[in-house]
């Protein structure tokens, strides 16, 4: 079993990979390189290893298990240009990993609805914790200012 998903996970999604590896001894040891492989590609921007596993994580792990096995069969190059597609695309920021509309990263993207705007908290002085309503009025006229 891998770190991301078990190789009865890429056997169920690719059983053409599964008759060419023979048994799940061999499957997992080219699964265990990709693995380290999609670690490998996404440390530049994420704390790796995943913890928990992602989603696309998992399926870019089960795509290149499976592209690392059939790298020799005809087509398999859509298979490596989907996953390179997907990696480029998580590094430069155009596809985020995210929980509940959250990202996993601190890369260069906000998701931030509020961006550009100030706070409508006030100081952190605790003298300072209760706001006036005059003071949230002059917050959000700057705002309407922007």
């Amino acid at each position: 079993m891998g770190r991301y998903v078990a190789w009865t996970d890429i056997a169920g999604r690719y059983p053409d990979a599964a008759k060419k590896a023979g048994d799940s001894a061999l499957g997992s040891y080219w699964l265990e390189k990709a693995e380290y492989e999609v670690d490998a590609f996404l440390a530049a921007k994420y704390t790796v290893p995943f913890t928990p596993a992602h989603a696309v994580i998992q399926d870019l792990c089960m795509d290149l298990t499976y592209y690392k096995l059939m790298i020799q069969q005809e087509g398999s190059d859509r298979v490596w240009k989907y996953i390179d597609y997907r990696i480029k695309a998580l590094l430069n920021g155009t596809m985020l990993l995210t929980t509940s509309g959250t990202a996993l990263s601190q890369g260069t993207v906000s998701w931030s609805s509020e961006e550009g705007h100030a706070t409508s908290f006030g100081p952190d002085d605790p003298v300072n914790w209760n706001i006036s309503s005059q003071w949230m009025q002059d917050v959000q006229d700057a705002r309407d200012l922007d």
